[in-house]
């Protein structure tokens, strides 16, 4: 089951969002995408970031951070909201693997200017 989550940010700021795993959960060699979107069961995020893979890891947005305590460090810019009303976001983290996603996060940022 997903873990409920939700961050609060500022829309012209850049930085690092952390997302630990609860409880700590060895994560090495796996694959995460993380979504934000108007509402939950949208076709069409506005914001897609992911893990890399091979040379320039990280150059997707997501990067493993401790592998062995399930931390994943997922890169914010401020263009990435640009232009964005400060409302609350749907925003969800899945597990990648073969095709099949596992949800491992799931709730809403805020926000803010």
């Amino acid at each position: 089951m997903a873990q409920n989550t939700n961050y609060i940010w500022y829309q012209y700021a850049d930085g690092i969002l952390v997302i630990q795993m609860q409880p700590p959960t060895n994560i090495g060699g796996q694959e995460f995408v993380f979504k934000v979107a108007n509402r939950f069961g949208s076709e069409a995020p506005f914001l897609t970031k992911s893990t890399a893979s091979g040379y320039g890891a990280g150059q997707s947005g997501i990067t493993v951070f401790n592998s062995g305590q399930g931390t994943l460090n997922i890169r914010l810019n401020a263009v990435d909201f640009s232009g964005r009303d400060p409302i609350n976001y749907a925003t969800w983290t899945n597990r990648q693997d073969s095709g099949q996603q596992t949800p491992v996060t799931r709730g809403f940022l805020t926000l803010r200017l």
